[in-house]
């Protein structure tokens, strides 16, 4: 159905794909793996046709499905850009730009299908949300859309890089599901991850690369063994946070406390009535659905949704508006999200994304010091990315980035770090490093830390506390806190 033949991409006078041949056929599920950067996204992008091979040819009857974050990066600054286009046309009404529905029904026109539709809609949560715009989506609501369209399109074949993550945990095993039933239905499968447990059972091939070449394809049956004995040698590089002197005035005070939090778009409730205390040195899970707020209650404490202001909401012992600037509170913050990955969109080099850090911009408009060189170059080591300093942040991969948005939350010592699904677009190696990081800022007692996950698999060990975002009965959601061991509660309130 789909043949690649000695298949190569080049990057000016960098090689990132090399002799590629691989044949998909109908109703086969290949799994490809291999680190972060080895060409995994690249090979996707290539099979779905939006990037076109340097060298080598590929035959492809069809354009498939695709799912990727790069995928919904492509479609949000189309929406950007529409969204432009009607503000310089100077027409001031609101533009929500396309729906969910509008944007699934895009990928092929049946009207005689409306069942399945609803099928798919119903089974990802995502009927409730069929009238919003894309652009007032979460990242796993976005997410689950793009899968939706994906398997609205019934393509011969359909490519799912990191398939599962951003996805709670309904969603997951729907798709989960919906993987087997296409293979068996004679629906081609490629799935691109760094994560073995998102291997299926019925894969047919298995396909490893390294640094952009074919290190080994063949039947699962042979290759599990493989994979099992292939470990990605990440090294013992140490992390170099440095623990900062606090200010011992607030020592007993709570860092943040949140009162009766209520936030609404129009008559659209997201956070009803939370409440919230957070001491120095806690170290919290944030759990919930897709949707139910996660990102919009950490944005209120990071500074960065105006809907703090007129609540009560005390960070840092200073209730917010009462003089206060968004600078000062994010100094003393570092933050991580897939929103904030989606938006650094400047063209920098690694080493000066992660000294941004230091200054809280985006870009790096500030002369730096030869200690915070020094320091940053530490931090590339431990992410694995000691010799891409001067690369383009750009021409990193996803989860390349991913690594070094981490680096530069911590660069500065934060005593409140705030990292929501931080191993997303990370292989194993990489995860495991995140988490072993975390556990290890864990016994830092100053540094309090709010960690959000869908996954059991990319929890650390050591988080004390957890707060599970749950639906209140007047709309939106509220919050429910557990103390204890929040890893050991995983199994019954992890959404």
């Amino acid at each position: 159905m789909v043949s690649l033949d000695g298949v190569g991409y080049k990057a000016g006078r960098r090689t990132l794909l090399e002799d590629i041949s691989l044949t998909i056929n109908r109703g086969e599920c290949l799994f490809v793996t291999g680190a972060n950067g080895c060409g995994k996204t690249l090979l996707g992008n290539i099979l779905a046709g939006t990037i076109i091979p340097t060298s080598g040819s590929i035959i492809s009857p069809v354009r498939p499905g695709h799912v990727s974050f790069e995928r919904q990066e492509a479609v949000m600054e189309e929406e950007r850009e529409r969204d432009d286009s009607r503000f310089l046309d100077g027409d001031g009404s609101e533009n929500p730009g396309r729906s969910v529905e509008e944007w699934v029904r895009e990928g092929r026109s049946c009207p005689g299908e409306e069942d399945f539709l609803g099928e798919i809609l119903d089974n990802l949560d995502l009927t409730r949300l069929k009238d919003r715009g894309l652009r007032y989506l979460s990242t796993g609501e976005f997410r689950k859309t793009m899968t939706a369209r994906a398997l609205w399109e019934r393509a011969d074949f359909i490519i799912f890089d990191d398939p599962y993550d951003g996805l709670d945990r309904q969603a997951a095993a729907y798709l989960r599901g919906m993987i087997d039933s296409l293979s068996a239905g004679g629906t081609g499968v490629v799935l691109l991850s760094g994560k073995r447990e998102d291997m299926p059972e019925r894969t047919d091939t298995l396909v490893l690369l390294e640094g952009g070449r074919l290190l080994w394809s063949g039947p699962a049956s042979e290759g599990r063994e493989k994979l099992r004995r292939t470990k990605e040698n990440t090294g013992e590089t140490p992390a170099p946070y440095k623990v900062q002197e606090r200010d011992p005035s607030l020592k007993d005070a709570p860092l943040v406390e949140l009162r009766d939090v209520r936030v609404a778009y129009g008559e659209k409730r997201i956070l009803t009535d939370l409440n919230w205390r957070i001491g120095r040195g806690e170290k919290w899970l944030l759990s919930g659905p897709n949707g139910a707020g996660k990102s919009t209650l950490l944005s209120l404490i990071n500074g960065d949704n105006p809907k703090a202001y007129g609540q009560d909401i005390h960070i840092f012992g200073t209730k917010k508006g009462s003089g206060e600037s968004v600078w000062e509170i994010k100094e003393r913050i570092g933050y991580l999200s897939g929103d904030f990955q989606l938006n650094y969109r400047v063209r920098t080099s690694l080493l000066g994304v992660i000294l941004s850090g230091y200054y809280d911009s985006v870009g790096l408009y500030a002369h730096f010091s030869e200690m915070q060189r020094r320091t940053a170059l530490d931090w590339m080591d431990f992410c694995g990315l000691k010799d891409r300093g001067r690369v383009s942040f750009e021409e990193l991969s996803f989860g390349e980035k991913r690594m070094a948005l981490i680096a530069r939350s911590l660069i500065k010592s934060p005593e409140l770090l705030i990292l929501d699904e931080p191993c997303q677009g990370l292989d194993d190696a990489h995860r495991d490093r995140v988490i072993a990081l975390c556990e290890d800022l864990g016994r830092i007692g100053e540094l309090t830390l709010l960690y959000v996950t869908h996954s059991d698999a990319s929890t650390p060990a050591n988080l004390n506390r957890h707060l599970a975002l749950i639906p209140h009965g007047e709309g939106g959601f509220t919050g429910n806190i557990a103390l204890g061991d929040a890893s050991q509660k995983n199994g019954k309130t992890l959404n």
